[in-house]
């Protein structure tokens, strides 16, 4: 079954995609910072952070579609972001709507080039909460575990039922419910005896280590410089 995953291109081989993911996660949401910090009339910096958002998808070699796509699952959430500021003025709206987009057009970025374990193993290096990374890992990896579960369990409804719906359909539809989860609570429990019996530590291990080149290092300093130049002089 087709999901979409988040680092669905991190296999692809770019210039952004070889950057040290700790570089990343500091430069990107950097970026993010300096758009929120910057006044929704200064549309000429919004111009240049559009510009380097573009730069930036063109390096990475991801297609232009899967921003698209990402962009209008989220647009919901945006739409009732800017209508529940629709009191404060267009200029503000149009501040939230351009904010909302660039950093969701930034964050696809970071993830659709870095894959999900990396990004986990550069939150522990940042000393992030470790209970707080073993329950994203966990979140991710088995969401579609149970995603799976209800959609085998609507494809076995509509071919008994022919894709009717009649009130025995939805009589039944709480006990479906009622195992799916109660599935996913015994699958927890043997996927736990066997990480116990595996001797895991809450340690995340990569094949390959996270290692800072120097080629990162110019990127970051190089980034930074730009963004302070264009959000303090232009």
């Amino acid at each position: 079954m087709e999901h979409l995953y988040i680092d669905k291109y991190s296999h692809l081989h770019s210039f952004i995609h070889r950057l040290d993911p700790r570089v990343k996660f500091i430069a990107f949401l950097g970026f993010i910072f300096t758009i929120l910090s910057t006044l929704p009339a200064e549309n000429t910096k919004f111009i240049i952070y559009f510009s380097i958002i573009v730069i930036l998808i063109i390096i990475s070699r991801i297609p232009v579609k899967h921003f698209i796509k990402n962009f209008f699952i989220l647009l919901p959430f945006i739409l009732l972001i800017v209508l529940s500021a629709t009191f404060y003025g267009s200029n503000v709206l149009k501040g939230i709507f351009i904010k909302s987009v660039f950093s969701i057009l930034i964050l696809t970025l970071l993830s659709s080039t870095t894959k999900f374990h990396y990004l986990i193993k550069a939150l522990e290096k940042f000393k992030f909460p470790k209970i707080l990374t073993i329950n994203m890992i966990f979140m991710y990896r088995y969401i579609f575990v149970f995603i799976d579960e209800k959609m085998r369990k609507e494809r076995a409804i509509k071919l008994k039922y022919f894709g009717k719906r009649n009130f025995l359909q939805f009589k039944i539809l709480g006990n479906i419910i009622g195992s799916m989860f109660i599935g996913a609570y015994e699958r927890s429990e043997r996927i736990y005896s066997a990480m116990c019996s595996r001797l895991f530590s809450g340690q995340i291990n990569t094949i390959e280590q996270l290692k800072i080149k120097n080629s990162d290092i110019i990127f970051l300093i190089s980034f930074i410089a730009i963004l302070l130049v264009v959000r303090i002089f232009i």
